[in-house]
């Protein structure tokens, strides 16, 4: 506990390399320290958070994701949803990666997060590429357990046509499991017209893609498809 105040008192140097290790410090450590420690560090992330510094303000959101319940979390869900559509494509990225760790590790936190799905679908539009990756991964988990959210999340993306290579990836993946369900289902491409629409995003992927990444796992996923034999 000494060492752990100790090292938050680096909060106030100016050195960004410095910071940067006291972020990294609090991030490993916060697992094996008393969690009301802990928390009296929270007011300074938060105030990280929301300063001038990009560096800073990433950084930030990262470690509050790994101490942060859902009271905590309904606490500075302003300050996180802003992060999500901020300008700065590395605070962005933070956010969305953070929220989409919380999502996984924690139920709680989970719920708080699903309301942040307009936030999220302006960040599936920003002009940076991995920004535009993490937003449809957070936004599928999101959605993951409601097909008819999935089908038109798939919909809406395979029309307007993602310019991340790694996204479509995930777009290639996530049409390849609804054609899956909908072959389970019992509906094919001739009977169901979801099914139609992804069996051709797939084969325009592949076809027509730029990316080799992006035809490569299209080829692989319409390998596996259930009308493949």
């Amino acid at each position: 506990t000494e060492v752990f105040f100790g090292v938050t008192k680096l909060f106030m140097s100016e050195d960004s390399a410095l910071r940067r290790m006291v972020y990294l410090f609090i991030k490993e450590m916060s697992s094996s320290c008393d969690p009301s420690d802990v928390i009296i560090v929270t007011s300074c992330l938060t105030k990280d958070m929301t300063c001038d510094v990009d560096l800073y303000r990433a950084n930030a959101l990262r470690v509050l994701s790994r101490i942060v319940d859902a009271a905590m979390l309904g606490n500075i869900e302003r300050y996180v949803k802003q992060a999500i559509v901020d300008s700065s494509a590395q605070v962005s990225n933070a956010a969305l990666v953070s929220a989409s760790n919380l999502y996984g590790r924690n139920p709680e936190c989970a719920g708080v997060i699903k309301r942040w799905v307009t936030e999220t679908t302006e960040a599936m539009k920003s002009p940076d590429r991995m920004v535009q990756y993490n937003a449809l991964h957070l936004m599928y988990q999101i959605k993951k357990h409601d097909r008819l959210g999935v089908s038109k999340l798939v919909t809406q993306i395979g029309q307007r046509k993602l310019k991340s290579p790694l996204a479509n990836v995930l777009l290639v993946r996530y049409t390849a499991k609804l054609i899956h369900d909908e072959y389970a289902d019992g509906r094919d491409k001739e009977s169901s017209n979801l099914s139609k629409f992804a069996h051709e995003y797939l084969f325009s992927a592949l076809l027509r893609h730029r990316s080799s990444l992006v035809k490569f796992d299209a080829a692989r996923a319409i390998c596996g498809l259930p009308s493949v034999e």
